[in-house]
């Protein structure tokens, strides 16, 4: 039950589903495609603030707050703002 995933280039398009399936709480689908559009827009920050918010709503917090690093490390302000007021979710300590 792989998300079909166009090969055409459109960031636009493909993130815009993205979200559809966060408004929609398929969350698992969701960090499914957002894998997918990893290995397409490979340096796009937003694929990587999608999927932090699909795994805070799995319960993965560790998960969350390594997509939201590595959505600070390309730039991505919001990220950084958010990791830096992360402190504790669903119960995980997460100050190093």
């Amino acid at each position: 039950m792989e998300p079909v995933i166009s090969k055409e280039t459109d960031p636009g398009k493909d993130i815009a589903k993205a979200y559809r399936l966060l408004r929609k709480r398929e969350w698992r689908m969701a960090v499914i495609y957002l894998d997918h559009m990893e290995k397409k827009y490979s340096n796009w920050g937003n694929i990587y603030m999608a999927k932090a918010i699909a795994l805070y709503a799995l319960n993965a917090p560790s998960e969350m707050k390594k997509a939201l690093e590595i959505a600070c490390r390309l730039e991505k302000s919001r990220a950084c703002d958010d990791l830096r007021c992360l402190k504790k979710v669903h119960n995980l300590d997460l100050v190093p």
